[in-house]
This record gives structure tokens, sequence and C-alpha cells, in this order.
């Protein structure tokens, strides 16, 4: 189930300085997998963005920050496929806002298939029964959203591990 976003992104926050940003709050997650075809070949090339709410519930977005804001997160993260379709992203585990729950927008792009948005769940959320779009969607279609979050080894720079494959086509 793949749907258009909620809202446009405004540019992100640099440091002029060069001196690194804070650390973000909440639990650290890398988020990896392949982008697949319909055939579930590896797509080599695709563009993937995510975007999510930071640890308060709040957005980098001129109508979605909240009352607090943190200042280490910057929301919004894009890379491209290698050439076997992996991808990675370090972000954190997503949290539940007024009306939402956990979940990250992913948008992907290639020539071969365009442009697909979609968000993933986190799996056996409690949440997820009581939100809008994840109960709009049938059994097969949370199969393509869910993201099954495992914890990561002690001493690990992450909490949470998720390997997710992204389909399209």
């Amino acid at each position: 189930m793949w749907t258009q976003p909620f809202f446009l992104l405004k540019p992100l926050p640099f440091r002029p300085d060069g001196q690194p940003l804070p650390r973000a709050r909440g639990e650290h997650l890398d988020l990896h997998g392949v982008v697949r075809d319909g055939a579930g070949r590896a797509v080599d090339g695709a563009e993937i963005e995510i975007w999510q709410c930071d640890v308060h519930g709040s957005y980098r977005h001129p109508r979605g920050a909240g009352d607090r804001i943190d200042a280490g997160f910057q929301g919004f993260g894009a890379t491209r496929s290698d050439g076997r379709g992996g991808y990675r992203f370090r972000t954190i585990r997503p949290v539940p806002y007024p009306g939402r729950t956990p979940h990250i927008h992913v948008k992907l792009r290639h020539p071969a298939f365009g442009e697909v948005t979609s968000q993933l769940f986190v799996a056996g959320e409690p949440g997820n029964a009581g939100d809008f779009l994840y109960r709009s969607l049938d059994d097969a279609d949370r199969g393509e959203v869910d993201m099954r979050l495992q914890r990561a080894p002690a001493g690990d720079a992450v909490s949470w591990i998720v390997e997710r494959d992204l389909g399209v086509g």
C-alpha cells in the first residue's frame, strides 16, 4: 500500500560553522535492506528518501512543529541504492503523535518505476489498530509496510535494527 505524503518538507538545518549537530534523542535505529522490482530483482540507483517526526512527535515542517523540537534530529534522510539494490539509514525508532501510530515515510524514485511513496509501520505496535491508514490496509498490504524491529546487540551504536526490503512494481 503506497500513499502520497501529507506535507512538503522545508529545507534542512545545517550549521554554517561546520560543527557537528547534536546527537538525536530517542532510540537509534539502523534501517537497511534492498530495493526490489516486481520480479524480485535488485534495483541499482534508486533514490530513497525517508522522513519522520522526532522523539517529541514534531516534524521539521512549518505546520508540523510542536512545542518542542529535537535540534539533533534532522527528520529527513536520502540515499541511492547500490549495485546490489542495498540501502541504509541511521534514524530513530518512530514514535506516535496525536492521531498517528509510529511510522516512517518512504519515497522511492527510479526511471524504471517512477515515483512511489509509502509509510513503514512498526509491526505489532498497539497503536496500529487505531491508526486510520494502517486500519484501512488488508493483511497482505500490511505485510508490505510492516517493519519488524530487532534489538541490536549490547554495545552497538543503535538500539534497534530493521532489515526491510522495499518492493516496487
